[in-house]
């Protein structure tokens, strides 16, 4: 769930990178909605969402800057030096530097656009942050997985341990190795099921829970990979107790009486 969560976070991220396209100066309003029309074609920009493009005048741009810093640079210069410019969302698919470049360039060759710009440093700031995220959590998720799998094994062992004598003497009075194996895979499936169950009963409730507090979390949230990130728990419960179980009993069939002492 944390590394889906990770990904889905990350998706959102990237979802908010964006290109800047400066116009030429002077350029015509018809010109404007031809560039707007181009971008609305391209396959790196998204079909749907909020202010996908977006056109900002060089007055709006020189009010924000104007706001933001307190110096009133158009009257000290005597003009206005900025351009009008379109800001578009780029797809988070291409939200990496090798992409954005292409972009650029691609974006650049547009008759009426003057230049294109993006955020190179926060683009590489967010996919190193996201890699190291990434490993981080994919060495844990290994690692407790391989700690689960060995502690559900050996608990099973030590269980079928104390009736390793009576698997033993079912086989010796001629019981075949399916009718011996057979109860105890039920069993183990049983168990694995239910505790599957239960896991997956634990984990709805605490998402539910931190979703109270974490209210951004929920957009983040789709049912249906939760589904199936539920359906693979019970999968696993089952998986790993019947094979374990199996294991256990193929090797109390093998030993020779003696050895079971």
């Amino acid at each position: 769930m944390m590394v889906l969560y990770v990904s889905k976070l990350s998706n959102h991220v990237k979802s908010n990178v964006v290109m800047y396209i400066y116009l030429d100066k002077n350029i015509k309003k018809e010109i404007c909605d031809s560039i707007e029309k181009i971008l609305l074609t391209k396959r790196y920009v998204p079909n749907t969402g909020k202010e996908i493009i977006r056109f900002v005048s060089k007055e709006k741009a020189a009010e924000t800057f104007t706001r933001q810093t307190g110096e009133e640079f158009a009257k000290f210069l005597g003009y206005n030096p900025l351009r009008d410019a379109f800001v578009v969302k780029i797809k988070y698919e291409y939200a990496n530097d090798d992409s954005m470049k292409f972009v650029k360039k691609e974006l650049a060759g547009i008759p009426g656009v003057f230049e294109t710009d993006f955020q190179e440093s926060y683009i590489q700031v967010v996919n190193d942050n996201i890699t190291k995220i990434g490993i981080i959590l994919l060495f844990f998720v290994c690692i407790l997985f391989i700690i689960v799998v060995i502690l559900i094994n050996n608990t099973i062992k030590l269980a079928l341990f104390s009736q390793r004598f009576l698997i033993k003497s079912m086989q010796l009075v001629g019981a075949s190795e399916l009718f011996v194996i057979r109860p105890f895979i039920w069993k183990a499936f049983i168990q694995g099921l239910s505790s599957g169950i239960l896991s997956v009963i634990l984990l709805f409730l605490t998402i539910r829970y931190i979703s109270e507090y974490l209210e951004d979390l929920k957009s983040l949230q789709n049912i249906n990979e939760h589904y199936i990130i539920f359906g693979a728990v019970i999968i696993l419960g089952v998986l790993i107790a019947v094979i374990s179980s199996y294991r256990a009993i193929k090797k109390y069939l093998k030993m020779r009486l003696d050895d079971l002492y």
